[in-house]
């Protein structure tokens, strides 16, 4: 079981599965979100996704977030939850209390501590995913996420978790969030399977002291749209069983909606190679 830690307080958002069934950390999650607006930190475990585990599910996910914010004396209702692995089965929270202590000890702002963060999240993955970019306004925007089974439709089995250091409200980084999300993760395909447990979680930390203008709030639009395109490539490279991208790019469609059916039609199809009587295609469709 892997265990991740990120500190990073500010004004939040967050986009998460549309799937009928939900884990226990999103439903946890998700009402942080709608009701706080605010992040201090995440906590993520690998192995165990929390899913289809009842009310003891939802207990967990709360133990969760309060052995965090007792540790670190702070407000457990600004804390989200992740999980990602097995479904059906109890998450060993003892394991996760045991684990903790030395995640805390290991946190800090380094490139290293990024990929350990994001190797944590890892469960069929193959590959690290993280980007960061800085852009020429001076606001910088830096993710790291997993997923490579259950990708499609809306996001998959996925984490994301996304920071920026620009002062943005929580309102304005939510109407970014779903924006960017709906032309990359929202795009991407690898098994037709949606996921219980899927989260995007942007949170801006306003560190920076930029506080963008009309037009740099286009910039930072188009910012988070690249990272979240650059990690969404990622994803449908490392698919399971897949062993080509496919990118799909759809001109002169009269709707955007139309272009959105027609890519993932293309990237969607099962399709046979020579060597092989199946193959999952993956790809992002734009």
């Amino acid at each position: 079981m892997g265990l991740t830690v990120i500190l990073a307080e500010g004004p939040a958002a967050g986009v998460f599965t549309k799937n009928k069934v939900t884990a226990a950390p999103v439903t946890l999650s998700k009402e942080i979100i709608e009701t706080r607006h605010h992040l201090s930190a995440v906590i993520a475990n690998s192995g165990n996704a929390n899913a289809f585990t009842g009310d003891d599910g939802f207990l967990d996910a709360m133990e969760m977030a309060s052995m965090l914010a007792e540790k670190l004396d702070m407000d457990a209702d600004t804390i989200a939850v992740a999980s990602t692995g097995v479904i059906g089965r109890r998450l060993n929270v003892s394991r996760i209390r045991e684990q903790l202590p030395k995640v805390l000890e290991g946190l800090g702002s380094s490139p290293e501590c990024s990929q350990e963060a994001a190797k944590a999240i890892m469960t069929t993955d193959r590959a690290v995913k993280e980007v960061a970019i800085e852009m020429d306004c001076g606001i910088r925007i830096g993710a790291i996420a997993k997923g490579s089974g259950m990708i499609e439709p809306n996001m998959g089995t996925m984490l994301c978790f996304a920071y920026t250091d620009a002062k943005v409200p929580a309102d304005v980084l939510d109407a970014a969030l779903k924006k960017a999300v709906d032309k990359t993760f929202n795009m991407v395909v690898v098994d037709g399977d949606t996921s219980t447990n899927d989260m995007v979680l942007l949170t801006s930390t306003c560190k920076s002291g930029v506080k963008p203008c009309m037009d740099c709030l286009d910039d930072f639009q188009e910012g988070l749209i690249y990272v979240f395109t650059e990690l969404a490539k990622k994803m449908a490279k490392d698919g399971e069983g897949a062993t080509k991208l496919i990118e799909a790019r759809v001109v002169g469609a009269k709707t955007h909606g139309g272009a959105k059916l027609a890519a993932k039609a293309i990237v969607r199809s099962l399709w046979s190679s020579p060597r092989s009587s199946e193959r999952i295609p993956t790809g992002v469709g734009s």
